[in-house]
């Protein structure tokens, strides 16, 4: 056998053929079949190479591949069941002499693993153990995986959400007797229990050689006495039950939080699937999903290993877990029903065929206005926080964005005095609607004004004016800063004191033109919204009746005197809002996270937004004092609801501007529509062209001859990526050599055969 030298990665290999013939004599049975033998090498097998060798008659190849492929440190592994063609699939096995599975964790059923006396081998990974029964007799594949799914779970002791990996399909690959597994070695960075303290190699050991041949009555019977209980269901791709079919399963796929989880987790191997589980599952909670849909989901990838009672009980934890945590979600009726004054909002919407959430936005809007100046958050980080507040409505035209603005003033009564409502128009013309130059004293008119853009183009083009300053005094509106700018001319200068203005914006968003807000990411401003939906549901129909009517809403009682544009200049007279203390610590891990780079920039500005809605909710609640729990907990599905809004908002945007992209290539050409990734993309389709030429004369030539000087000036960068990817392909082969007169490694390279 081949052994590890003490102290060196080198290996011993003059004696590792007959403990391997023996192993595939053993497992294989005589054929016709195909056997599949693949290889992987490096972190996480990026590089991966399958071969077919049709057996028995290409023996002697698959063994000379297998010594060749170890010897380079390839992880070699092979299926013990033949194939019926040349390439491997789930159900195109030939007749399989051999039931093979593989264990995690040392066997809980130890009485059983010895009565089935099969042949055992140690996959060089701790407590990973590969079992091979061996048949008297042919079985097909269905037959196969039937048996060895029910003798693996019971040597396993399996249970649902035991957490015990099995893997038992007849197509599965297990590792190579006698060849070496370098896993610890291409992985330094695991678990010090999963490697050797030097990270080497560790040999695939047969522990048992021989064993029992079963025929099919016996284990049928052996099988049929095992089951004790109801058989556990395995699932097959593509089943569930019946209520996870119910479920609106293509909806949830569509949310950008999910497809984001989707995408990242697509190519998950063996040692992620918890994290996959976790993410996606998170995902569909914060979408306020029903836990059958979140399920059939994780079903439906091809990474997801556990049946349906397993998966179940994992989703029920992740649920319980991010509840716990306080997880905001995309509100349902319970948000609805959790106020007497939003169920009106809701009522008064349906019974209006209204977008209940563009309506919503545009109350908050008009609450938030009608909070005198000197009411702050309080200075957690910093300085106190202003309650300006911006809503960005994203909808199609005519769904409802300005209807709803006129119906906001109609579902509830304040019983004083409207804010000023008004276009919005130049930056230098914002402060000019709360007060007027003089050469006196300021003429105060106002201390709160709502301004409105119904059309987001009108709101583009002024802002893309050389000689706008909008962008700049919006963003500093939002904070409460200082607004205005001196001039030398006292009727020309406007200013307002921080903290002494009231202000609020509303925009008009067709999802088609968001990018005239998302294209000033950079800025902050996009950052500064809470968006709403403005589209009614597709079941809306015509009401019959109406029956609610106006709201009358009690102010709280604020104890001031006097609530107009005098108060307002009282610069040191701040009402500060109280918050909870866990509320704080909230904010402070996301002031923490951020200064850490952490979080997107999307959402730099998210726990602010969500500390104002939290107040104006508490305004609308007839309070003044301070924010509670009930507040801050539903100004985060508000919140949740505004992140979705805006991240369809964006990938409608994406969308188009791929559209436009392609549209563009169209009409001005391949050459002009390639980006750099394809120019360097053509580069290497060059190279590898390159390369084969070199090499089509059969001569082995050194590696750096074909990637340097083999190379035109314009090729050798992606030299190195080309020869690579021929590797891979396994359309060009590389062995090392020693150099003839020093110590030096010299890699030769030539075509496959």
């Amino acid at each position: 056998m081949s052994e590890l030298l003490p102290g060196k990665h080198i290996l011993d290999f003059s004696n590792v053929r007959d403990p391997l013939d023996d192993f595939l004599d053993a497992v294989l049975g005589p054929g016709p079949g195909y056997l599949s033998v693949e290889f992987g090498r490096g972190p996480k097998r990026k590089l991966w190479d399958a071969r077919s060798y049709s057996w028995p008659d290409e023996r002697e190849q698959a063994r000379t591949a297998i010594d060749k492929m170890q010897r380079q440190r390839w992880d070699v592994y092979l299926c013990t069941a033949l194939r019926a063609e040349p390439k491997r699939s789930r159900h195109n096995a030939a007749d399989i002499w051999t039931l093979s599975f593989e264990l995690d964790e040392p066997a809980a059923n130890q009485e059983l693993l010895d009565k089935l006396d099969a042949v055992i081998v140690l996959s060089g990974t701790e407590d990973h153990t590969h079992v091979h029964v061996l048949l008297a007799e042919p079985v097909d594949s269905a037959t196969a995986d039937r048996l060895t799914e029910a003798l693996a779970k019971a040597v396993a002791d399996w249970r649902p959400g035991s957490g015990v990996a099995l893997k038992f399909e007849a197509n599965a690959l297990l590792r190579v007797p006698d060849t070496w597994n370098w896993k610890s070695y291409w992985a330094p960075d695991l678990p010090a229990r999963r490697r050797d303290d030097d990270a080497g190699p560790r040999r695939v050991r047969v522990v048992k050689a021989q064993g029992k041949r079963w025929s099919l009555d016996e284990l049928e019977a052996l099988v049929a006495s095992l089951a004790t209980a109801a058989p556990v269901p395995r699932r097959r791709q593509g089943t569930r039950t019946q209520s996870a079919q119910a479920m609106t399963e293509d909806q949830l796929r569509g949310l950008p939080g999910v497809q984001r989880a989707l995408v990242l987790w697509g190519g998950t191997q063996q040692g992620k699937r918890n994290e996959a589980h976790n993410a996606v599952a998170r995902e569909c909670y914060k979408a306020n999903a029903p836990q059958e849909a979140a399920v059939a989901l994780i079903l439906d990838q091809p990474w997801c290993k556990g049946d349906e009672t397993w998966v179940t009980a994992d989703v029920e934890r992740i649920y319980r877990g991010a509840e716990s945590e306080g997880i905001p979600q995309i509100p349902s009726d319970e948000f609805w029903d959790s106020r007497p004054m939003l169920a009106h909002i809701r009522d008064f919407a349906l019974e209006r065929a209204l977008p209940r959430w563009a309506l919503l936005g545009h109350t908050l809007l008009r609450f938030s206005a009608t909070i005198p100046p000197c009411f702050v958050l309080p200075d957690v980080i910093g300085a106190y926080g202003s309650l300006n507040l911006y809503v960005a409505l994203v909808g199609p035209p005519g769904g409802g964005k300005t209807t709803s603005g006129a119906a906001s003033r109609r579902v509830i009564h304040i019983p004083y005095e409207e804010p000023t409502q008004a276009p919005l128009g130049t930056g230098q013309g914002m402060t000019r609607r709360y007060m007027s130059p003089s050469r006196e004293e300021p003429i105060y008119h106002t201390d709160s004004v709502i301004f409105g853009v119904d059309e987001v183009a009108k709101l583009r083009a002024t802002l893309s004016r050389p000689d706008s300053i909008l962008l700049g005094e919006l963003n500093t509106a939002w904070a409460g800063s200082t607004l205005g700018a001196a001039n030398a001319d006292v009727m020309n200068t406007a200013i307002l004191p921080s903290h002494t203005y009231r202000l609020g914006l509303h925009v008009g968003v067709q999802p088609g033109l968001a990018d005239a807000l998302l294209d000033y990411e950079v800025s902050g401003f996009p950052q500064r919204f809470v968006w709403f939906e403005a589209e009614l549901p597709a079941d809306t129909q015509r009401p019959r009746e109406r029956t609610t009517g106006v709201w009358k809403w009690t102010p709280p009682d604020v104890s001031l005197h006097d609530l107009g544009p005098d108060f307002s200049k009282e610069r040191d007279n701040f009402r500060v809002l109280t918050l909870p203390e866990f509320v704080e610590d909230v904010v402070w891990a996301d002031y923490i996270s951020r200064g850490q780079g952490l979080g997107d920039r999307i959402d730099s500005h998210r726990m602010l937004s969500r500390l104002k809605i939290a107040a104006v909710l508490m305004w609308m609640d007839s309070r003044s004092e301070g924010i509670n729990a009930e507040d801050w907990h539903l100004s985060g599905q508000i919140m949740a609801l505004s992140d979705a809004t805006r991240d369809r908002a964006q990938q409608y945007r994406l969308a188009e501007l791929a559209k436009k992209a392609d549209e563009s290539a169209t009409r001005a050409g391949r050459r002009a529509a390639l980006t750099e990734g394809a120019k360097e993309a053509v580069l290497v389709k060059k190279a590898k062209a390159r390369i084969l030429q070199l090499l089509a004369d059969g001569v082995e030539r050194t590696r750096s001859h074909v990637v340097s000087r083999g190379m035109t000036a314009s090729l050798r960068p992606v030299a190195e990526a080309a020869l690579d990817e021929l590797v891979h392909s396994g359309t060009v082969r590389v062995r090392t050599t020693k150099h003839p007169t020093s110590d030096k490694k010299i890699a030769r390279c030539r075509l496959a055969e």
